[in-house]
């Protein structure tokens, strides 16, 4: 249970609000996020004591409220281990040529912008710094085709080759960064996609959406146990990655680093028919 109060002041003139609470899991905020332990036994124990954290409202495909949030964040915290990327839209649904170009191009401004612009100007920091943690959510739009939803697929599979090559250029200064697949949640963009029918984003698309809703969606908590993981020293040197929370071993990718570091597993790649043990010559 939460019990929270917010106070709110101004910024740079953008409203901050802050929340006070209580009753959160053991957190970094003790902790040195270079050192936590993701097994440590304090973090599978909750534990009751007051935590506070600031809304901010900025706009992160816009470079401008980029730049303020990153400023806002380094004077108030003065440090920053780790960031977690999270905001997403579908965007304009159905055929290609029925959906509005401007609303398509926004959607490629949030899905794939909104990562590009605070990665840019926050790795400064973490090379300055020889840390840092970058963890991006992605979805089924980066591993396989969407009909009706070809904005947000397509911001989504840039978003993993993006996060594959920035890991290259980190390599040096300790920083990694992944991308989380999250799995079927039950969110509003679910509830998006079944309000707006078979017809529109497709009858295979909408029936799976529909059981997911009805029947049990991904638990959140897989995504956040992993976005934890990738966030302390358990996951070191695991970078340029395509992680499912539901599906993928992650626990035990620390057993299995160096496969990790020296193979394509976990990313995209192209397929060819020798892949699937075919030969067409």
């Amino acid at each position: 249970m939460w019990t929270t109060k917010e106070t709110k002041r101004e910024y740079r003139g953008v409203e901050i609000v802050k929340y006070e609470g209580s009753k959160m899991k053991d957190s970094f905020r003790k902790r040195d996020p270079r050192t936590f332990q993701s097994g440590d036994s304090k973090f599978t124990k909750w534990h009751s004591y007051e935590v506070t954290f600031d809304g901010v409202k900025y706009d992160f495909d816009k470079l401008k409220d980029v730049k303020e949030f990153i400023a806002y964040s380094l004077d108030t915290f003065k440090m920053i281990h780790v960031l977690i990327l999270n905001a997403g839209v579908y965007g304009p649904m159905g055929p290609i040529e029925t959906v509005s170009l401007d609303e398509w191009r926004k959607s490629i401004d949030i899905n794939l912008f909104g990562v590009l612009l605070p990665c840019r100007e926050l790795i400064p920091h973490f090379k300055q710094n020889k840390y840092g943690k970058i963890i991006v959510l992605s979805g089924g739009g980066a591993t396989n085709p969407m009909p009706n939803l070809s904005s947000y697929a397509t911001a989504k599979a840039a978003v993993v080759r993006l996060v594959e090559t920035l890991s290259k250029e980190l390599l040096s200064y300790n920083v990694d960064i992944n991308t989380i697949a999250p799995g079927a949640m039950s969110t509003r963009m679910m509830q998006q996609v079944i309000d707006a029918g078979p017809e529109i984003v497709g009858d295979e698309f909408f029936k799976k959406n529909q059981n997911w809703k009805q029947n049990g969606a991904t638990s959140m908590e897989l995504g956040t146990n992993l976005a934890v993981y990738l966030s302390t020293a358990d996951s070191n040197g695991v970078t340029g990655k395509l992680i499912s929370a539901q599906w993928d071993d992650w626990k035990n990718f620390g057993n299995h680093l160096n496969d990790l570091q020296n193979s394509d597993s976990y990313t995209i790649r192209r397929i060819v028919p020798e892949d699937r043990n075919k030969k067409w010559n």
